[in-house]
């Protein structure tokens, strides 16, 4: 009787041995606190690929003259946003000078 329940109990430890090698736990997940939710709402991560000659050239900018590459973008899009409304403008005064 009493190896019966041994014989029992190694069965279970071995059956609870292979299951735990078949299905192995994943990488415990971190909780957020609810003050790093907010931050990463408010503050999307934005990445993309970018050439190596690029990357220097981003990179000296940053060495030099402490400009970061948010600001680089920043100044990238206000600078678009200008020529567009320069061709915005152009085809305005191009379209008055055609009509009589």
């Amino acid at each position: 009787m009493e190896e019966d329940r041994i014989k029992g109990l190694e069965e279970m430890v071995f059956a609870l041995t292979r299951e735990r090698l078949e299905n192995p736990p994943g990488p415990k997940r971190r909780i957020k606190s609810p003050a790093r939710g907010r931050y990463e709402a408010s503050y999307p991560l934005v990445t993309f690929r970018i050439d190596i000659a690029l990357r220097d050239r981003i990179n000296e900018w940053r060495d030099e003259d402490n400009v970061s590459p948010v600001t680089i973008m920043k100044l990238g899009l206000e600078r678009l946003e200008q020529v567009k409304l320069v061709n915005v403008l152009m085809n305005r005064i191009s379209q008055k000078e055609e009509s009589p």
